[in-house]
Order: C-alpha cells, then sequence, then structure tokens
C-alpha cells in the first residue's frame, strides 16, 4: 500500500505533466483522451485510498 503523501504527490505530477500538454491558444490536445486517463487515475487513487 503507498501513503496518501505519495498518492497525492503522484496526483501533482499527473496534474502538472496533463496542463503542460495545452497549445498555445490554451485548448488541451486531444481533451477527451486526456478527460478518459485523469478520471482512470483518480478513481485508481480514490481506490487504493479508500482501502486502508
Amino acid at each position: 500500500m503507498k501513503s496518501k503523501a505519495f498518492l497525492k504527490f503522484l496526483l501533482l505530477i499527473f496534474l502538472g505533466l496533463f496542463t503542460a500538454c495545452e497549445n498555445r491558444s490554451g485548448h488541451i490536445r486531444a481533451s477527451r483522451e486526456y478527460r478518459e486517463v485523469a478520471s482512470m487515475l483518480t478513481d485508481a487513487i480514490n481506490y487504493e485510498m479508500s482501502d486502508k
């Protein structure tokens, strides 16, 4: 099991990478795919945090 602090750290890194994928116009490239990945990652983190 990973600690909650570690999972939050991973989430912050993911969000940093997510925001780095923006175009100059401010539109996120392939936003549907990023939304799906973000949703799956959020579900996994919530599952791990509630599993303790």
